[in-house]
């Protein structure tokens, strides 16, 4: 009987990927590019189910409009209400709200679909979500030194799997877009899929090999899985975000915390006490904002 389900909800699936590759998810859309474009875009995936954008991914997506940074707002689920459509139009460039069809990767493509001179009016593409809490630290740093060691980068890579980069938070360069690899996977390789587990294994896996064994370019993360601790002895076993992420947060300055970690802890991870005593200590503002959301 599981696989039984597990086989009626591939259909079901792929019937929605059809769908959506044939119909609009749009709900509407208005994307306005600045005369002076910043260095970088990015796709900023959103989620709301009360019409709302809260005051942390706010003051997220303020924080990358200061880091060199176009915001384009991509919005599925509910429609955000006038007040929160105007909130967001004074820091974004554009703003899109959808069908919550595909995840944060059919959120993206959807933006390419609207956007498509994107890759050519900016210098490289930043793919982000509101996955996470932050910025705590700048952004800045950590998205120079990848761009400047990799074609196609994360923040994070995790060998859970396999060798993976993280796609919270993740880009690709000039270098990347002028190789096909852009052009190949968002309009070759990517389909619309809704099941979770359809789209970490087609999309967020698959990224890095792609990349390096198609396009031979250089992928990794900015910062890399052999500069954690010597406790970790097997990184197959972890997952960076959530078992590192006082590590991150206090050693490597890194600017993010996963909301899963800090909402619901799934794993049990202990040091989430430590990073809650941080933030209260360290960053009270910030710690205020994530108890008022």
């Amino acid at each position: 009987m599981p696989q039984f389900n597990d086989t009626k909800e591939r259909i079901i699936d792929s019937l929605r990927a059809i769908t959506a590759r044939y119909q609009s998810t749009t709900k509407y859309h208005t994307i306005q590019p600045p005369k002076n474009k910043k260095h970088r875009l990015c796709l900023f995936a959103h989620y709301s189910n009360d019409n709302t954008v809260s005051d942390h991914v706010y003051y997220l997506i303020q924080s990358l409009s200061q880091s060199n940074c176009d915001v384009l707002f991509i919005s599925a689920g509910k429609d955000l209400t006038n007040e929160h459509q105007d909130r967001v139009k004074t820091t974004c460039v554009g703003l899109i709200s959808r069908k919550n069809i595909g995840y944060d990767f059919g959120s993206w493509k959807t933006a390419i679909e609207h956007y498509p001179d994107m890759a050519q009016d900016y210098q490289s593409i930043v793919f982000t979500n509101d996955s996470v809490y932050g910025p705590i630290h700048e952004i800045s740093p950590l998205i120079d030194k990848a761009e400047s060691m990799f074609d196609v980068w994360s923040l994070t890579s995790s060998h859970e799997r396999n060798f993976h980069i993280q796609s919270y938070f993740w880009g690709v360069t000039s270098n990347a877009i002028r190789s096909g690899f852009f052009d190949f996977f968002w309009n070759t390789h990517y389909r619309y899929y809704s099941l979770r587990s359809r789209v970490i294994k087609n999309y967020e896996l698959q990224i890095a090999h792609i990349a390096k064994d198609r396009f031979f370019l250089n992928v990794g993360s900015a910062i890399d899985p052999q500069e954690y601790n010597n406790s970790v002895k097997d990184l197959s076993k972890i997952n960076p975000t959530h078992h590192l992420g006082y590590e991150l947060i206090t050693r490597h300055k890194f600017p993010f915390i996963k909301r899963e970690l800090m909402d619901r802890n799934p794993l049990n991870i202990e040091s989430k006490q430590l990073i809650e005593k941080y933030l209260q200590t360290e960053h009270p503002h910030y710690w205020s904002l994530i108890n008022n959301r």
